[in-house]
């Protein structure tokens, strides 16, 4: 009957220890599930591959030759159009690929900048050449990929006096600010 007594002790205790393990468990287990994972922080980009930007200018074929150069950061392109002495009005077109080698595809953050003198400019167009609809903000380009944006600037009818004897170059800047695509 002695054994039979501390049978039941360590039975007991047994039962007792095992609870205790199971709640300690289930708490722990509890806790461990319902915690949220919050990051705060920057995001490192040094394995990202980011290069995007104009390339590659060429004359387009307008009335009057262009031509072009890009700007070191390839953020800007300037068309510069030879209207030699010209007064009637005129157009020049340069075609310039975007070239984006970045390892995701990227968005047109804001519409393309255009910087020119109204004296002797009457408008500047962008428009992409596969489908000749205007640059706009959200055109995407995609990953280690390349869009051709053509650019047309129509100059002014301009009278004798604007006109240097020899010959009239005016320069156009181009801008565009691309972000990553999310």
């Amino acid at each position: 009957m002695r054994q039979t007594k501390n049978n039941m002790k360590d039975k007991k205790k047994l039962t007792l220890l095992l609870l205790v393990l199971l709640f300690l468990g289930l708490g722990l287990g509890y806790a461990v599930l319902s915690e949220q994972l919050k990051l705060n922080g920057s995001v490192n980009y040094g394995a990202m591959n980011w290069e995007v930007g104009f390339t590659t200018p060429t004359d387009g074929g307008g009335s009057v030759t262009s031509t072009s150069s890009v700007s070191s950061d390839k953020k800007s392109v300037t068309i510069a159009c030879n209207l030699g002495t010209s007064t009637k009005s005129e157009t020049c077109i340069a075609k310039v690929k975007i070239d984006n080698g970045s390892t995701f595809a990227v968005e047109l953050e804001e519409a393309p900048a255009v910087e020119f003198d109204n004296t002797y400019i009457e408008s500047v167009t962008t428009t992409w050449s596969e489908n000749s609809s205007a640059v706009a903000v959200g055109d995407t380009v995609g990953s280690e990929a390349s869009k051709e944006v053509i650019i047309k600037i129509t100059t002014k009818a301009l009278s004798k006096d604007m006109l240097p004897a020899d010959s009239l170059t005016v320069p156009v800047t181009v801008t565009m600010d691309w972000v990553e695509n999310k």
